[in-house]
């Protein structure tokens, strides 16, 4: 098993029909897709892909949340969704582990 080394903290938002992570710990982490389920998933590899091209590392970044969570939190959030164009939620945080 690895060992946690650290973590990121990752906002989410929705802008327009749009679910966008970002984080001000990694500059640069930028993830859009109109599917949840896929923006989701890709921010991992996002976060691996572009440490491992600054920094020159190799991290296994992991998510403190489950997808089915996420889902779930956003489905509940649904509803103000659809009166607001941009909506910022919270963040979720992604463990960092070495790889």
């Amino acid at each position: 098993m690895s060992e946690i080394h650290t973590s990121i903290l990752v906002d989410y938002e929705f802008v327009g029909e749009w679910h966008v992570f970002s984080s001000k710990d990694l500059p640069g982490l930028y993830v859009a897709h109109p599917d949840p389920a896929i923006a989701f998933n890709d921010v991992p590899v996002a976060i691996e892909k572009l440490i491992e091209l600054n920094q020159k590392a190799k991290v296994k970044a992991k998510v403190e949340a489950s997808l089915d969570e996420f889902l779930s939190w956003v489905t509940e959030k649904a509803a103000p969704m659809d009166l607001v164009a941009r909506h910022r939620y919270s963040a979720q945080r992604f463990a960092l582990l070495a790889a």
